[in-house]
């Protein structure tokens, strides 16, 4: 036994072998270690946490089961009452599991879908049509998918669904940036054709879409006022990061309202100031269509308000007769 487990500690420390057990508990086989000595024993394998899973088709290889709560999960047999439905189902199924599906084949019968596919949109190959530049792989042969297949009840049932895929899935915090999650909805089109009757293209469009801060920041303050016309008169508006600012650095505040016309025929007053490194910051600012003493009255009002009735301590500003 001594002999037997000597034998063992010297031997290389790269041959990982496995012994199978016997019924002695204080002896060895001889004939394991004989096969020790003539790497008759194969290495061992390590084990992973992957199942043991059949692959999938005659080339690919399983990459593992997207991870999705069972309730949003397709089953085979599930039935919906239109196909719109179904689609639906699997496009949040995609959602939350991090892939996008893409619309497969379909087959009619009398003008009316008898079957439908919804497939992973990595699935099929890549066609290398010998252009020279270089492309994205976007296809690797997957072949997760869901088919429906309409009954008699005109009803539309899962009969094949395919879970597992052959290829990574997105993480949440980068599926926003993907394809299913760009779509303009009515809002954002409405605007960009309104944006374009003033010579506003989409690139404009978009930058404004980034200033919409009220639905997602209650602290974002804003206010408008129209004249006699319903034209618009007077705008102020500060966000968080410059109310912020204020409470910060807001004992001077600078004011200037000799910025130049635009072409809405209304001025810019900013409200700025200067904080510990010596480098101006924002406070608000607002747009007048005249710069009389009512509508400065009416902006200061609104910057006090903006800043929880935090009046500043000095205010820097020209000669302006309506400012004084």
């Amino acid at each position: 036994m001594r002999d037997s487990i000597l034998l063992l500690m010297s031997m290389p420390r790269d041959i990982m072998v496995v012994l199978p057990l016997t019924d002695a508990t204080d002896s060895i086989a001889t004939s394991n270690v004989d096969a020790l000595m003539n790497n008759d024993i194969p290495p061992v394998i390590p084990l992973t946490n992957a199942p043991e899973t059949p692959q999938v088709g005659s080339e690919n290889t399983i990459f593992g089961f997207p991870s999705c709560p069972e309730d949003l999960k397709p089953i085979n047999g599930m039935i919906f009452s239109n196909l719109e439905d179904g689609i639906d189902f699997y496009n949040k199924y995609a959602k939350v599991c991090g892939f996008i599906p893409r619309l497969d084949s379909t087959k009619l019968v009398n003008g009316i879908v008898t079957h439908k596919r919804c497939v992973c949109n990595k699935e099929g190959k890549s066609k290398n049509k010998g252009t020279k530049r270089k492309r994205t792989v976007t296809r690797s042969g997957c072949e997760a998918k869901v088919s429906f297949k309409r009954i008699d009840t005109g009803e539309y049932q899962i009969y094949d669904f395919v879970e597992v895929h052959t290829h990574a899935m997105v993480t949440p915090a980068t599926m926003v940036h993907m394809k299913p999650s760009r779509n303009l909805n009515l809002f954002h089109k409405k605007m960009i054709m309104d944006n374009s009757r003033v010579n506003h293209g989409p690139v404009d469009s978009f930058r404004m879409f980034k200033e919409y801060k009220k639905a997602m920041s209650p602290s974002f303050y804003f206010n408008f006022d129209v004249d006699d016309e319903k034209r618009l008169s007077k705008v102020f508006w500060a966000d968080p990061i410059s109310i912020k600012n204020y409470a910060l650095f807001g004992e001077a505040v600078s004011f200037d309202a000799t910025y130049n016309f635009n072409e809405y025929k209304m001025v810019f007053c900013p409200f700025t100031g200067v904080d510990n490194h010596k480098r101006c910051v924002t406070f608000a600012g607002g747009l007048l269509r005249k710069e009389d003493g009512e509508s400065f009255t009416w902006l200061f009002e609104n910057f006090v308000k903006a800043m929880g009735d935090c009046y500043p301590t000095t205010i820097i500003t020209d000669q302006c007769k309506g400012i004084n």
